[in-house]
């Protein structure tokens, strides 16, 4: 998960980090801190903003309050979630506003806000496919994988940047995805995000991938595509 912090008390922004750090080693979770001093030089870096799983968020700070942050995130459509820590209570219904996680008063407890972790990264998994190699468990974002493909024993699973393969049965793979995904043969899924056209026996996807629609897969594909498309307008 990518997190922020912005608070402009490096005391409370390094206890922060601390528990959150300890969070993820306890439940071994990788974890990306950002952290600012400021809602302006979060702003200025607002390249992160779309990657960031849980923000969490002074009031009271000079310059941008929090609260306008806050606001300016969720007119900016970030849809991920906003954690208030203040010292503050009477800034508990300001924080319903923006539709935050929670609300926490400073200095803020390992227990409140590891329990704030735990439903944020409950969330994250049901947004992201868990591939495992070896030892290692990488989160990939759905939005980011372009199909899964079965290659004898193994998935492949091919996003715009690499192409990971999985020793896994494709059954249970299909059967854990989300409705934007679709079969169109019996050894290909495709994300509805990511196909390019659809002609009568052939898929084109966003990356150049052209695969064959089988024939008892192309009635199914062309209402779910329909219907996507429909939810998009």
């Amino acid at each position: 998960m990518n997190i922020a912090i912005i608070e402009d008390n490096p005391v409370e922004s390094n206890r922060l980090n601390d528990i959150i750090n300890n969070w993820s080693k306890s439940k071994k979770v990788k974890n990306d801190i950002f952290t600012y001093s400021s809602a302006e030089a979060f702003l200025n870096a607002n390249e992160t903003i779309p990657k960031l799983s849980v923000i969490f968020l002074d009031i009271e700070m000079s310059g941008m309050s929090g609260i306008e942050l806050a606001h300016n995130l969720r007119n900016m459509n970030y849809d991920g979630e906003i954690i208030i820590i203040t010292a503050f209570r009477e800034y508990v219904f300001q924080g319903y506003n923006v539709h935050a996680l929670n609300y926490l008063l400073k200095p803020a407890e390992p227990v409140s806000i590891g329990k704030c972790l735990d439903d944020v990264y409950k969330k994250s998994l049901s947004e992201v496919y868990t591939y495992h190699f070896r030892s290692d468990v990488i989160s990939i974002p759905f939005a980011d994988i372009i199909c899964f493909v079965s290659n004898l024993h193994n998935v492949d699973i091919v996003t715009a940047d690499k192409t990971y393969s999985e020793h896994k049965s494709f059954g249970d793979v299909i059967n854990n995805l989300p409705s934007t995904f679709v079969q169109v043969h019996r050894s290909f899924v495709v994300n509805l995000a990511h196909v390019y056209s659809i002609s009568k026996n052939t898929i084109k996807l966003s990356n150049g991938t052209e695969a064959s629609i089988g024939r008892s897969f192309a009635k199914d594909l062309s209402t779910k595509f329909i219907n996507y498309s429909t939810r998009l307008d």
